[in-house]
């Protein structure tokens, strides 16, 4: 890839704030537990906090409708969610394309019209989704939290009853 490929991945992930696969405790001073019965499959496996920190409130000039949701993996950032009010799928794809190496183009994948994964590296993807609540998702991530998201029920399943159990899974 481009130096000036990385220099805008790099933009985009200062826009992000948070950093994926960085440990938990570079932001402890910036987090809080988030409460979540766990009963889900995501809610099980991963440690969820939500952050605290002042003044970052919104992304690309829109606030934040709920606070922004950090998943953790034996320690590892792998995933965090910021939430919009209102459809802004067409406004933050056009964000997003500004920042996506032009030989990354091919691996834009829409599953419907309702959400586009960007995959700007193997470590960086980004999702966004227009939910039915009417309101607007983006999930950055790394590629075992979206290997976990594109698992079979089955899948996920099986894999939650080994957790439950405390049986060793291996990634």
């Amino acid at each position: 890839m481009k130096e000036d490929n990385y220099q805008k991945i790099r933009v985009l992930q200062n826009e992000l704030y948070f950093k994926l696969n960085e440990p938990l405790s570079n932001y402890l001073d910036v987090l809080e537990p988030h409460e979540v019965m766990s009963n889900s499959y995501f809610e099980t496996k991963y440690s969820l906090y939500k952050s605290n920190v002042s003044g970052f409130n919104s992304l690309f000039n829109k606030p934040f409708f709920k606070e922004t949701i950090l998943l953790f993996y034996r320690e590892l950032m792998c995933a965090v969610y910021y939430k919009f009010s209102g459809n802004k799928l067409d406004y933050f794809h056009n964000i997003l394309l500004e920042y996506i190496p032009k030989d990354q183009v091919q691996n834009i994948n829409t599953s419907d019209r309702n959400s586009i994964v960007y995959r700007f590296t193997d470590e960086l993807l980004i999702e966004v989704l227009f939910t039915e609540n009417k309101t607007t998702g983006i999930c950055f991530m790394n590629s075992q939290y979206r290997e976990d998201q594109l698992k079979s029920m089955q899948e996920k399943e099986y894999e939650l009853m080994l957790i439950k159990n405390n049986i060793s899974i291996t990634n």
